[in-house]
């Protein structure tokens, strides 16, 4: 391959790369990736969203248990973990 061949093959990728990151974030999430968009894929993001997530999740579960357990005056069973 020649040097302009490799010079416009470069530009081909990194202009892609760009316009993926550019549009694919207004287009939501993606299931096939963890529910993360594609940019938070490529800046290598997706493990500290997805930790953030299951946080959010086990506290607002713990805070739905303590409500309807204090509507009935009762006192949890078990101690519910999503993630041991």
């Amino acid at each position: 391959m020649t040097l302009f061949a490799q010079n416009m093959a470069s530009n081909f990728y990194r202009q892609t790369i760009s316009e993926l990151l550019t549009t694919a974030p207004a287009k939501g999430f993606n299931e096939a990736i963890g529910n993360v968009t594609p940019a938070d894929v490529y800046y290598g993001r997706p493990e500290e969203i997805l930790r953030r997530r299951d946080k959010q999740k086990q506290r607002t579960i713990e805070q739905r248990l303590r409500y309807n357990l204090g509507r009935w005056n009762q006192k949890p069973r078990v101690e519910l973990k999503l993630n041991p």
